[in-house]
């Protein structure tokens, strides 16, 4: 239905919001029709009592908006507040349970290690207990044979892991340390734009690096 401007309406303020009256009124301001000046000086008036009603409704819900929002950062300070008080002591006892973890991983590695290099020995001791057998037995061939086999030590067992206690876990990290740059490979280097910038700079039209364009551009104008 089109509703002229002259048409008046009627939409008590309901300072909840009353979804059902808002919409009544965006219908009927999609329905005016502003054909004459008379539509346009009531349509004026329609503007006005919405813009009014409008401003009500902020006046009404504004100081409980206030308020909630100071409620809030108040409750979000003592929450800070609370949660701060706990963080020193987590981040020390953290520190320290996360240092003697990674010690004890350093233990089981070395032991893994020393295990393995053991098993290695002993297979090398039964490998060449055997080829001496084979040789005493003539059969060099077949000692030949024996030592020259790789040496495949059997895999080691260690012991589990102590259990963790509840609540307790740990987010693995990983990082790396160079030990001798030349044996990086040349797809983890990166250029040193900083030094062949003052290299250019220097050398201009004579600089000569391979791989890298050597080129001059003009500046603006640089009046004298």
């Amino acid at each position: 239905m089109t509703t002229t401007a002259g048409t008046s309406i009627t939409m008590p303020f309901d300072p909840r919001g009353d979804e059902r009256e808002v919409s009544l009124a965006v219908q009927r301001a999609r329905a005016l029709i502003i054909a004459n000046q008379e539509n346009y000086l009531a349509a004026a008036e329609l503007h006005v009592q919405f813009k009014r009603r409008r401003d009500q409704a902020f006046e009404y819900l504004d100081p409980q908006c206030k308020a909630a929002a100071a409620a809030h950062k108040a409750a979000v300070k003592t929450r800070d507040t609370v949660v701060r008080m706990y963080e020193e002591p987590c981040e020390i006892i953290g520190r320290k349970m996360s240092e003697y973890q990674a010690e004890q991983n350093r233990i089981a590695e070395r032991k893994r290690r020393e295990a393995l290099e053991a098993a290695r020995k002993e297979e090398e001791d039964r490998r060449l207990a055997m080829a001496v057998e084979a040789e005493r037995m003539g059969d060099r061939e077949g000692a030949a044979e024996i030592l020259e086999r790789p040496v495949t030590p059997p895999p080691i067992v260690m012991p589990k892991e102590a259990p963790k206690p509840d609540g307790v876990s740990y987010m693995k990290l990983w990082k790396f340390r160079i030990l001798d740059e030349n044996l990086v490979p040349r797809q983890f280097c990166t250029p040193d734009e900083k030094k062949l910038g003052a290299y250019v700079r220097s050398m201009k039209e004579a600089a000569c690096v391979p791989g890298v364009d050597v080129y001059c551009e003009l500046s603006q104008p640089i009046r004298r």
